[in-house]
């Protein structure tokens, strides 16, 4: 038995029989006896169809997936509120489906070409990732560091905002002072960077 190819006809077209086989399958007689505004309507009323419930049938999935992701990949000692969860999740599907369908239809009515359409997806996907990664990791004492730079540098932050941002941290320059006799400093100088 011959495997199917999506790209080549079920039947052979060098024969008049597979030729006609393959038109009537691919053919509605009715449409002779439907003007060209109907043909047109219909057409686009099937390209709508299926083209707005399925953007957002994936991109929700999509979201759905890495709202998972996110969540199984946090930081276990930072503890997230089912609200703050929902917060997120329900943000990053709402910035994936407005950014999909809205470019979706203005590209469709714009005279972008078919490879400027396929990175709709992509597009937003980044916006619903924008979103949903700040808001699963907003608290700063657990994910995002102070401090934090672009290039090496000398930074410096009162201890009262370390404690704040980092009390890890904080808890081990305390323990290291007081350990070795000394007071808290007023101030943390510290060099982070690349």
């Amino acid at each position: 038995m011959a495997r199917f190819d999506v790209d080549k006809p079920r039947w052979d077209q060098g024969t008049f029989y597979g030729r006609l086989m393959h038109f009537c399958n691919i053919t509605d007689p009715r449409a002779v006896f439907a003007s060209t505004t109907e043909l047109m309507n219909a057409k686009h009323l099937v390209n709508d169809y299926r083209s707005t419930p399925a953007v957002v049938f994936w991109q929700w999935a999509n979201q759905s997936f890495n709202a998972l992701v996110n969540f199984t990949n946090r930081n276990a000692n930072s503890v997230l509120t089912t609200q703050e969860l929902a917060t997120a999740y329900v943000s990053a599907s709402s910035a994936a489906l407005i950014t999909a369908i809205g470019l979706k239809n203005r590209l469709a009515k714009s005279s972008a070409g078919p490879l400027t359409q396929r990175f709709v997806p992509l597009i937003a996907v980044l916006a619903a990732n924008a979103v949903n990664i700040p808001l699963m990791r907003r608290k700063f004492g657990s994910m995002v560091p102070v401090g934090c730079a672009l290039f090496a540098q000398k930074n410096n932050i009162s201890a009262d905002t370390l404690k704040r941002f980092e009390p890890i941290s904080y808890e081990k320059i305390k323990e290291t002072a007081l350990s070795e006799g000394r007071y808290l400093p007023s101030r943390v100088f510290f060099n982070k960077g690349l």
